[in-house]
């Protein structure tokens, strides 16, 4: 088992999934075949899930020859991930009862070699069924970063609504504590990237403002994300992994693109809690 990253702007993106992992789950396994590499990381109290789905061409080199599954630490995995300099690239092997990492490349730049043990794991992989949901929306990933940074000030909880009548169509997050006051944050459409929505909808959910945080962590993976709600179902926020948001250059209008790579993508699923 052999891959290689090498883009400047995909390196990023690996990067940043494993900085950041380390807050969700402690261990995770590797699944991988000859169509690419899948992840599934659960959180210690079962309320938060994630799945990274990354295909074989998404890779500068992609070598798997038959079925493996790799238990790593991602506490490890992110101490050496944290040793990557700008301009290098990545190159990750399998030897024997080891999981070798490579940073090579760069001006300036010192080639970097690491080893760390595999573990093996005795979680269940779990199936996450398709499924259809109320509302889509599709929003600059940074915005909706600040806004459940400030949001958590005022409580530990985050309350989702989204209202789409013939009279009104916004989304609204609340944040609130009794000793803390309120904040609330009526976004309209004209605020998002997207939003496709059932019509005569009003969904009023409340979710851990914790997970939100961590999940947000990742928002350097796309400028943009797509949260999915819907009253039965788990809160669903997948960034995109084909796009980057490198710097335009001076002068020149940014593109968007808002689509969702169905094979090179990192999803995640929140419960709501349950209200009495």
């Amino acid at each position: 088992m052999k891959f290689i990253i090498e883009k400047k702007e995909k390196v990023k993106q690996f990067a940043t999934i494993f900085r950041h992992a380390k807050s969700l789950c402690e261990n995770v396994n590797l699944y991988l075949n000859d169509i690419g590499l899948y992840i599934q990381g659960m959180t210690s109290c079962h309320t938060s899930l994630f799945e990274l789905k990354l295909s074989n061409d998404w890779f500068a080199e992609y070598i798997c020859e038959r079925d493996k599954i790799i238990g790593v630490n991602c506490e490890l995995l992110f101490k050496c991930i944290d040793c990557l300099q700008e301009g290098q690239k990545i190159i990750i092997s399998q030897v024997k009862d080891r999981l070798c990492l490579q940073f090579t490349g760069g001006k300036n730049n010192i080639d970097k070699n690491f080893e760390m043990p595999l573990i093996t794991l005795e979680e269940e992989r779990l199936e996450v069924p398709a499924a259809d949901y109320d509302t889509d929306i599709t929003i600059d990933s940074h915005k909706f970063t600040e806004l459940i940074n400030e949001l958590s000030i005022f409580g530990e909880d985050i309350r989702m609504n989204c209202v789409n009548n013939q009279d009104d169509s916004v989304f609204t997050l609340t944040g609130s504590g009794i000793s803390t006051g309120s904040m609330i944050v009526n976004i309209k459409e004209e605020d998002m990237i997207e939003w496709c929505c059932l019509d005569n909808l009003n969904l009023n959910l409340l979710f851990s403002v914790e997970y939100l945080k961590n999940i947000c962590q990742f928002s350097k993976i796309n400028r943009c994300l797509i949260l999915s709600i819907s009253e039965n179902l788990p809160l669903r926020i997948s960034y995109s992994l084909s796009s980057w948001m490198d710097k335009a250059t001076k002068g020149e209008k940014e593109e968007i693109d808002t689509t969702m790579d169905e094979s090179n993508n990192i999803t995640f699923f929140v419960a709501p809690k349950i209200e009495d």
